[in-house]
C-alpha cells in the first residue's frame, strides 16, 4: 500500500465542508472545525516547510519508499506496522490543560482535546516504537537541521501570560539518542546538514498534544528542527529521506497550525466569534485541492505557495 497522510486541523467554525468518503485513499477533506478533522491521502510525499514561529511550518507527506532500516532501537522479534504520518494542530499554548475563558473552545473539555486523548487508538496501527516531531517552535540557522540529543531532556515552556499551573506540566518522555543518531546519518548521507543538539528541550509543540496522545510518556521521542530557509523543496526533501523510518513503528508528527494569524485568532476569541473567515476558507479549499493532486504536480503546487496559494501572506505573516 502506498504511504498515507493524515491531517489534523483545528480552525474556527461550526461544521466540516465535506462528509468523510468511503474511498481508502481519501477519507475526508480538510475542513475548518472547532474539533479537529482528519485527512488522509495516498499520496507520494513531502515535508514542506512553512512558517517559523507557531505558524504551520511544514506539512508531511512522505515518499513511498520500500527500503527499511534498522537501528537499535527499532530492532524487534516481530515487524513493525508501517506507522502514519500526522500534522496537528497543538492549538494556542497549553489551551488542552486550561478550562473555560477566551480558549473555552479548545479548552481540557473540547472536541480537539478529545481528539488527541483518542488519537491512537483511533489513527495508529499500534502503539509507536519511537515519535518524530517536527514543530513550527523550532527553527535553526542557515540550512542545517537540529535533531535533539538531549539525555537529560526536559520541556521548553515557550509560551507567556498563561496560567501558574501550565508551567508545572510534566511529561516524561526520553529522548531516543539511537534515533537521533540514526536521523542525522539519513540526512548527512544525502549532503543535508544535520547536527545533534544534546541541549534543547522539548517545546510545547511537542508536548502540548502529545501529553493527550501519549499521557504516560513511555515512548520516546526525537525532535527535529526546520531550516530558517523555509524552502518547501529543501524540506520536501528532509521528509523523502525521513520517509523508512516510518517502516520502523517510527511515527512522524507535524505540529503547528495550518493557518495562523494571531491578530485575526485572537479578535474572533475576544468577540466568541466561531465562523470561519472567508479568507481562511479560501486558503482551506486550496489547501486541500494542492494535498490531493498526484505526487509531482503537488510538489510544484507547494514551491510556488507563497505567491500562489489564497491569502498567503495573511494566513501566514511573517514575524
Amino acid at each position: 500500500h502506498p504511504p498515507t497522510l493524515t491531517i489534523s486541523s483545528f480552525s474556527l467554525s461550526h461544521s466540516p465542508t465535506a462528509t468523510p468518503s468511503p474511498s481508502p485513499s481519501l477519507f475526508s477533506s480538510l475542513t475548518l472545525s472547532p474539533s479537529p478533522s482528519t485527512l488522509r491521502l495516498s499520496l507520494p510525499s513531502l515535508i514542506c516547510g512553512f512558517f517559523l514561529f507557531a505558524s504551520l511550518s511544514l506539512l508531511l507527506s512522505f515518499a513511498s519508499a520500500s527500503t527499511t532500516t534498522t537501528t537499535a532501537t527499532m530492532q524487534s522479534a516481530t515487524k513493525a506496522l508501517r506507522q502514519p504520518t500526522l500534522f496537528v494542530s497543538h492549538g494556542g499554548g497549553p489551551c488542552f490543560f486550561m478550562e473555560g475563558g477566551m480558549f473555552k473552545s479548545i479548552d481540557k473539555h473540547s472536541a480537539s482535546a478529545q481528539f488527541y486523548r483518542d488519537l491512537a487508538k483511533d489513527h495508529l496501527p499500534e502503539a509507536p516504537k519511537a515519535i518524530v516531531v517536527v514543530s513550527a517552535h523550532w527553527v535553526t540557522p542557515g540550512d542545517t537541521i537540529s535533531i535533539t540529543a538531549n539525555p537529560k531532556i526536559k520541556l521548553l515552556y515557550d509560551y507567556y501570560g498563561f496560567p501558574a499551573h501550565t508551567y508545572d506540566i510534566k511529561w516524561p518522555a526520553p529522548c531516543d539518542l539511537p534515533l537521533a543518531s540514526h536521523i542525522q546519518n539519513l540526512l548527512q548521507g544525502s549532503g543535508v546538514s544535520a547536527q545533534l543538539d544534546s541541549t534543547r528541550d522539548f517545546d510545547h509543540g511537542v508536548f502540548v498534544p502529545l501529553k493527550l496522545a501519549f499521557p504516560e510518556g513511555d515512548i520516546p521521542v526525537v525532535q527535529v528542527s526546520l531550516s530558517s530557509s523555509l524552502s518547501p523543496a529543501y524540506h520536501q526533501q528532509i521528509g523523502k529521506l525521513l520517509a523508512p523510518l516510518r517502516d520502523e513503528g517510527v511515527l512522524i508528527v507535524g505540529s503547528g497550525m495550518s493557518a495562523h494569524n494571531m491578530r485575526d485568532l485572537q479578535g474572533s476569541l475576544m468577540r466568541n466569534d466561531d465562523t470561519c473567515p472567508p479568507h481562511t476558507t479560501a486558503w482551506a479549499h486550496w489547501l486541500d485541492e494542492t494535498m490531493a493532486l498526484s505526487g509531482e504536480k503537488r510538489e510544484k503546487v507547494l514551491n510556488n505557495w507563497v505567491k500562489d496559494a489564497p491569502e498567503a501572506h495573511r494566513i501566514h505573516p511573517r514575524g
